[in-house]
């Protein structure tokens, strides 16, 4: 069994116990967007440290976000968020992890010898 987390999953203080308990090997990160943004009130919102300039959708230009709607960019947040809540200082890697996980969720005969090289090398592709 795998188990997707996105900002919704990280709201509470027992959301982010839960997170601990996932072990990296069974776990897949996602947006969900348009919704389920990290939010201010979130408790996962102090590992966050990625953050991008945002604009009212009527003001929105390429170099920036829509304010109040989340977007698949976000994805790192919730890695930060999964990282801090576990411990886990390398980013690089735990990210691999999850590609790979990903991979051989919805891709096995396709990419995932393509996870297993990049989660074995060290090296980024």
């Amino acid at each position: 069994m795998f188990i997707g987390v996105n900002g919704c999953s990280l709201k509470t203080a027992e959301n982010l116990d839960v997170i601990r308990g996932i072990p990296v090997e069974r776990m897949m990160i996602e947006t969900d967007s348009p919704y389920c943004e990290i939010k201010n009130t979130h408790a996962g919102m102090k590992f966050v440290k990625s953050s991008w300039p945002s604009k009212k959708k009527e003001k929105y230009d390429q170099e920036c976000v829509v304010k109040g709607r989340n977007e698949p960019c976000s994805v790192r947040q919730v890695l930060e968020v999964v990282a801090g809540c576990k411990g886990i200082g390398d980013l690089d890697q735990l990210s691999k992890t999850l590609y790979h996980n990903t991979c051989r969720v919805f891709f096995p005969h396709d990419l995932d010898s393509v996870a297993d090289a990049l989660l074995t090398s060290g090296n980024d592709a």
